[in-house]
C-alpha cells in the first residue's frame, strides 16, 4: 500500500544528495520558491478535502475514490518533499530562524527518547506475558 510513497522517499533522498551542493541555485529559483510557499495553502486544502468522505456516503467500490486516494498520497509525498527541500535549502529565512529555535532541539531529543522507550516498553509488554487481560478493549466491534 505504501510502496509508492516509500520508493518516492528514496528518490527524494537521492535528489537531495545530488542537489545539496548546488543549494544556492535552487534557493534563488523563483518557481521553486512559489512551489514551496504554495505548500502552506495546498496541504491544508488537501486535509479539508477529505471531509467529504465523512459527510456523505458514497457507493463502494468506486473508481474515482481509489484514484483520489492514490493521487492524494502521491501529492502529499510531493508536498512533503518540497517542504523538505525548502527547509534544507533555506528558502525562507524567517522559517529557518523559527525552526532553529532552541525549543525544537529539546523537543526533537524528547521525541527520539520517547520513540526508543516506546519500542522497549512495547517489547516488554507483548513478549513477557502470556496473555493481555485487557486486549479486548481495542476491538472495533462489540462482542456478545
Amino acid at each position: 500500500m505504501y510502496l509508492g510513497v516509500y520508493v518516492s522517499g528514496i528518490i527524494i533522498g537521492f535528489v537531495y544528495l545530488k542537489h545539496r551542493i548546488a543549494g544556492k541555485g535552487i534557493r534563488s529559483n523563483m518557481w521553486f520558491r512559489v512551489a514551496f510557499f504554495s505548500i502552506f495553502i495546498i496541504a491544508p486544502a488537501m486535509f479539508l478535502s477529505c471531509r467529504i468522505f465523512y459527510e456523505y456516503e458514497f457507493p463502494k467500490p468506486s473508481v474515482w475514490m481509489s484514484v483520489y486516494s492514490a493521487g492524494s498520497r502521491v501529492l502529499m509525498t510531493i508536498l512533503i518533499a518540497l517542504g523538505f527541500f525548502g527547509i534544507a535549502f533555506q528558502v525562507s529565512k524567517t522559517l529557518t530562524r523559527f525552526l532553529n529555535h532552541k525549543i525544537f532541539e529539546v523537543l526533537g531529543r524528547l521525541t527520539y527518547g520517547t520513540y526508543l522507550v516506546h519500542y522497549c516498553m512495547v517489547k516488554i509488554m507483548f513478549f513477557n506475558v502470556r496473555e493481555l487481560s485487557n486486549l479486548g478493549m481495542f476491538d472495533l466491534h462489540k462482542q456478545e
